[in-house]
């Protein structure tokens, strides 16, 4: 309860922001999460990363390197999987250590010059040695064969392990207990709608979303969300800084239901999506949308009946 009183006193003292994000740099020194020694997130973690959000998305790359342990802390909770299905995710600069390489006389060169029993120097001696080997155990040189060109890693899984969607949002409403998130119920030709949760309040109001046809991702693994269980993801583009957001829209006339197809990756989408296999991690940062707004994987339109999806932000990415 006090982190959580901590966040909402955060959303109300703007000036002391940058203060209270030292202070926070400086608890999480030797912490991995707020609550507790482990490393398990907890709501005071969820609390305290939606209300430094705002911050995170406007820092510069020099304030992530001034509070190295808050966004540390920031990335390992933005990269949960719950999370991480509702908030479009934020580059953090990881911090870079290069290891200094020792070298045997480089750190004392009186050592280095030493006179040794032979009155040679240490330096001297190890030079002969090496040289003597060299030449006792020189073989002819073999012949060095070329190197084919490298060639382009091939990706364990694409696009066609994916089941996207044409749904329509039926209804929607807030979260009962995350400002930021609506709750949809969206028709996606099932028996039943599916309930979803998207981080969508502060992007699009929520007389917008109503009624409104968007792209379902439905074979993530449902979980919940703040005590809310989500059933799929409702794919969004969003411009660089992600100061825009919105999902990404079907034709019109394409039928609720109807799957999204790729050209050339005809492929079998899987049943549920193995977060093990880190399928849709390695796959959404390959999804973006073109200059003219077209939703596309590797160049490759999201295509229905009817032509193919897009958003009005162009040059962005999907997730």
């Amino acid at each position: 309860l006090e982190w959580l009183a901590f966040a909402e006193k955060f959303f109300l003292e703007n000036a002391s922001a940058d203060t209270n994000l030292k202070l926070l740099n400086t608890f999480l020194q030797s912490k991995s999460v707020f609550v507790g020694n482990g490393t398990r997130i907890t709501l005071a973690d969820l609390g305290m990363f939606v209300a430094i959000r705002e911050k995170v998305v406007s820092s510069s790359t020099l304030d992530q390197e001034n509070l190295p342990n808050l966004f540390r802390w920031f990335d390992y909770v933005q990269n949960k999987e719950d999370v991480r299905q509702v908030y479009a995710q934020i580059y953090i600069k990881k911090p870079y250590f290069s290891p200094p390489v020792f070298c045997a006389f480089d750190q004392d060169s009186s050592k280095a010059s030493k006179p040794n029993v032979d009155g040679k120097s240490m330096a001297e001696t190890v030079s002969n040695v090496s040289t003597v080997s060299s030449v006792s155990k020189s073989k002819p040189a073999k012949e060095t064969k070329e190197k084919p060109p490298a060639q382009k890693k091939e990706v364990d899984c694409d696009v066609s392990v994916l089941d996207i969607c044409v749904g329509q949002i039926k209804k929607v409403w807030k979260h009962p207990s995350a400002d930021t998130l609506y709750v949809e119920e969206i028709d996606v030709g099932e028996a039943q709608p599916r309930q979803i949760v998207s981080g969508l309040v502060k992007y699009v109001p929520e007389s917008e979303m109503l009624n409104r046809r968007v792209l379902v991702l439905l074979n993530v693994k449902a979980g919940k969300v703040r005590d809310v269980l989500s059933s799929g993801l409702v794919l969004c583009a969003s411009n660089g800084d992600h100061s825009q957001c919105e999902p990404v829209s079907p034709p019109d006339g394409v039928p609720v239901g109807e799957r999204v197809k790729f050209a050339g990756h005809d492929g079998k989408a899987e049943e549920v999506l193995n977060p093990k296999k880190k399928q849709w991690d390695k796959i959404a940062p390959e999804l973006g949308t073109d200059e003219q707004g077209i939703a596309n994987y590797q160049g490759v339109p999201f295509q229905t009946s009817k032509g193919p999806c897009k958003s009005a932000i162009v040059n962005g990415s999907i997730k």
